[in-house]
């Protein structure tokens, strides 16, 4: 049952953080003194006002923190699309019809970074930078800014944290839930600050470097420059985001814990008799954690092999004789990285890479960032999973008799834990070849209809051919951005969570 005025109510609270938050690119724009993009803001934080005010009225006796699992659920679905809804009303003052203005915004917010802008003159500074931020405030998360920013999600906080992590990524840095998500939400200011700075003495201005932070800390993918990365030349600053990519690609909880553990074992060291044996142990322990994680081996193992083979691809069959290995390792990482971590940004067009590169990086469309980072995608955990599930079964067949346990770490996965994963799978593949023969048919290109389909459901961005890392999705019918529009959307949320709502059960006995 879903106590629908308690999720309205909870919505508006959401709906008036967002209002706070728009202030930031409101700035820029005053700065900036671009009056256009300042209109459309104060619009934006108006229109966030008055649905936030009257939806927190509709229920004013409403137990926030009584909220059931069905109700988290409710609260994260719906409030993902209205945050989606009131960030495309500044594409609407810049000639923005309203399904492109909704598919340019609901592929910021779900760090897709797919769009539908073909002239970069269209837009000014401050709406580039309006892009890039709506990025970077779904690649945290947005419930989890707000339990760690809104004091009045302090209890409710706990189920909407873990109605919108995956299953697989529900660590926690601490017994309270708001301090996990301020601590995750620090975490991923720091970096994002690291990574502007880093871009920033790359030689790229200040505000493209912070768009471009934003994209590459959320796993996303907008950027000011029509040419993505690419445009800049910039082998140093390709760098920066190769780093910066994998560390968005990777646990955030797990790397917010080394380094807790780091700080902690310097301490110890400083406090220590025998500094040199002390110093040896703890820096050891502190990243032993890190270094041993079953998910972030696979993360690190797909990246090399894929980049390694794409590069020997390169070298063999596009490049010409002479060409640096250095510089093909680093375009081969720098797409691998990006396309794997669904980041989507290109420092190079790999469309005119041969047949066989291209089609590893289909292949890393379909796996995704690590558990409770800001990628998208199935996630390296649950392909490390159903792998291990798989080769228990093939195990099963030819010793029939043994008894065969899947171990991640240090705990044994009992089948409960494997089938919601492979339901995860099943969905996942479903909707990915219903919306790809739709769009496929609608747009007559297999090619183009299927790779968008899994860049929209995949939180990538990119696909092939006309839509591939220098195009776009401007052409495209209203039907098929409206269905690329709905794969973003459940792709953030990860399917299951948008497909219960489709079933009959979860809307009975539900009242207003």
């Amino acid at each position: 049952m879903i106590r629908f005025r308690l999720v309205a109510s909870i919505i508006g609270y959401l709906s008036m953080g967002f209002m706070h938050l728009m202030y930031i690119p409101l700035i820029v724009s005053l700065i900036k003194q671009e009056n256009n993009s300042t209109l459309a803001f104060l619009i934006t934080i108006t229109i966030c006002f008055v649905f936030g005010r009257t939806a927190t009225y509709l229920d004013k006796k409403a137990e926030i923190d009584d909220l059931n699992r069905m109700e988290s659920l409710a609260v994260v679905v719906f409030g993902w699309l209205m945050l989606a809804i009131f960030g495309a009303v500044p594409y609407l003052f810049f000639n923005f019809s309203f399904i492109d203005s909704l598919f340019e915004s609901m592929s910021g917010f779900t760090t897709t970074g797919s769009t539908i802008l073909s002239d970069f003159n269209k837009l000014n500074s401050s709406m580039f930078f309006y892009r890039s931020f709506t990025q970077w405030i779904g690649g945290s998360g947005i419930l989890v800014i707000f339990v760690a920013l809104m004091p009045q999600l302090a209890i409710a906080g706990r189920h909407l944290f873990f109605a919108e992590v995956s299953a697989e990524s529900k660590d926690k840095l601490s017994p309270r839930i708001r301090d996990t998500a301020g601590q995750l939400l620090i975490w991923y200011i720091i970096l994002t600050l690291l990574c502007t700075v880093g871009l920033w003495f790359s030689g790229i201005n200040f505000l493209e470097s912070a768009s471009n932070a934003f994209a590459t800390l959320a796993a996303a993918g907008f950027s000011p420059n029509s040419e993505s990365i690419a445009g800049y030349r910039n082998p140093a600053a390709e760098w920066v985001i190769i780093v910066f990519m994998f560390l968005a690609g990777a646990n955030f909880v797990l790397q917010v814990k080394t380094v807790k553990s780091f700080i902690a074992g310097v301490k110890n060291t400083q406090n220590s008799s025998n500094k040199k044996a002390k110093n040896r142990t703890t820096l050891l322990d502190s990243i032993k954690g890190f270094l041993l994680n079953t998910e972030l081996i696979a993360y690190v193992f797909i990246i090399i092999v894929t980049a390694v083979i794409i590069s020997l691809v390169l070298l063999q069959r596009y490049y010409p004789a002479g060409t640096s290995p250095i510089y093909v390792l680093r375009q081969s990482m720098f797409q691998c990285l990006s396309i794997l971590t669904t980041t989507g940004s290109a420092s190079y067009d790999y469309e005119q890479w041969p047949l066989a590169a291209k089609g590893i990086l289909v292949f890393l469309m379909f796996i995704g960032g690590c558990s409770g980072s800001a990628g998208g995608g199935m996630k390296v955990i649950r392909i490390v999973i159903l792998a291990k599930y798989f080769w228990k079964i093939l195990l099963k067949n030819i010793y029939p008799e043994a008894v065969i346990r899947i171990k991640l770490d240090n705990r044994t996965l009992r089948e409960n834990d494997i089938h919601p994963i492979l339901s995860f799978f099943i969905f996942y593949i479903l909707v990915f070849f219903i919306g790809g023969t739709i769009i496929s048919i609608h747009e007559s290109n297999f090619v183009v209809g299927y790779s968008g389909a899994i860049a929209c459901l995949g939180n990538i961005g990119p696909g092939f051919e006309t839509i591939g890392p220098m195009g776009n999705f401007f052409s495209w019918q209203p039907l098929s951005k409206l269905i690329a529009i709905f794969l973003m959307w459940a792709g953030r949320l990860e399917v299951i969570a948008l497909m219960i709502f489709f079933h009959p059960e979860v809307w009975r006995g539900s009242r207003w």
